[in-house]
């Protein structure tokens, strides 16, 4: 069985290209599965869409686009960055290096996962775990 092929077969993703500032930007939506909110650019390397935006937003009434750029020194960056080194694929008799990806999904779970826990302040959790009494 093929879990990728199940998952693009159970929701379906609609594809739009939004161009901000000359950059095409690519916004996948299915509306059964949270994902319009990370904008994606195309990786000419090896062709797959890897995460360039998230929390982006379209007001109508201002035509502004707002959103959080993945740049560097972010959390998110190094994320992207240690994919597209870890899931490297080399083909030696080509001799060349192509840049890993995840699928669509994969990206956006990993992503609010990570935004997720950069929000959990952990300070409260530890002292209830260790049964300790806060003083203050």
């Amino acid at each position: 069985m093929n879990f990728q092929k199940e998952l693009y077969d159970k929701y379906p993703i609609d594809h739009y290209i939004i161009e901000i500032d000359g950059v095409e930007l690519h916004q996948f939506y299915t509306p059964d599965y949270k994902m319009d909110d990370i904008l994606f650019i195309k990786n000419n390397n090896n062709g797959t869409y890897e995460p360039k935006v998230y929390n982006y937003a379209y007001d109508k009434n201002t035509d502004e686009h707002s959103g959080i750029d993945i740049a560097e020194g972010g959390v998110i960056f190094e994320y992207v960055r240690a994919v597209k080194n870890v899931l490297k694929k080399t083909d030696v008799s080509k001799n060349t290096v192509t840049e890993g990806s995840l699928y669509l999904f994969q990206w956006v779970s990993s992503i609010n996962i990570i935004l997720e826990s950069q929000k959990y302040n952990s300070k409260e959790h530890d002292l209830e775990r260790s049964r300790q009494v806060k003083l203050f």
